[in-house]
């Protein structure tokens, strides 16, 4: 697959576009979090903030952020585990995570997101939520495969309110699904004609999973169960 491709995430441009209605960016330090956000810091105003910073977890990512993003000078991109950072306690006025932390690490994530962000910092997330409580087989295929275990579109606040954030914003954002899955299907499309038998025998895993997943929401019905929330959240003292 065409490595410097960038792709749309769930909540689109909408999950940022709401942020930023939301609270005055001026001078604030702000870190955002996980690969895929490239085409966002391409289009967003980062001269509104005193230092941005974008962290991803693998070596491949790290190469093709800095590909994409070469000519974002205002832009500090580093290689680091989301659970484990090399920043200072109570170092950024704002984290930013779209669809990024929620994994097997997902508590420690969010522990380590707590301990960067300053007093009373905000955290703006994105998360996968279940639209109903009990999920198809084939949707929980889906999750597990990517080692997620969404919860129910209700209960993502109470969970960051056990953690001792304060819910400033909720919104849901499940109709950007639809677009998300037809931009990997388009991807793959466009992928596959460029791709030598040889190179798609060795994608075979991801190209079948891409399919899979797109097909599930697409056409199986999958949009019935699988959603998609923003929070934005205040660190409490």
């Amino acid at each position: 697959m065409d490595s410097h491709s960038t792709k749309y995430l769930p909540g689109g441009f909408d999950q940022f576009i709401n942020f930023d209605k939301f609270l005055d960016f001026n001078e604030k330090k702000i870190l955002f979090i996980g690969s895929g956000l490239e085409k966002l810091l391409l289009k967003a105003d980062l001269s509104l903030f005193s230092s941005v910073y974008f962290i991803v977890d693998d070596h491949e990512s790290l190469m093709n952020s800095r590909l994409i993003l070469a000519e974002k000078n205002d832009l500090n991109v580093r290689i680091m585990e989301f659970d484990n950072t090399d920043f200072k306690s109570d170092e950024f006025d704002l984290v930013y995570s779209q669809g990024s932390h929620q994994n097997e690490k997902k508590n420690k994530n969010v522990k380590e997101i707590k301990r960067i962000l300053k007093p009373n910092g905000i955290f703006c997330v994105g998360e996968s939520v279940k639209l109903e409580n009990e999920l198809p087989k084939f949707i929980l295929d889906l999750y597990s495969v990517y080692g997620t275990e969404p919860l129910y579109i209700n209960k993502l606040k109470e969970y960051y309110v056990e953690r001792n954030f304060e819910v400033l914003s909720e919104t849901e954002l499940s109709y950007t699904l639809k677009k998300y899955y037809k931009s990997w299907n388009d991807l793959l499309d466009e992928n596959l004609k460029k791709l030598t038998d040889k190179e798609k025998q060795q994608n075979k895993k991801l190209i079948k999973l891409i399919g899979h997943e797109s097909n599930a929401y697409l056409n199986l019905g999958g949009s019935r169960f699988m959603g998609f929330k923003m929070l934005i959240l205040k660190k409490g003292l």
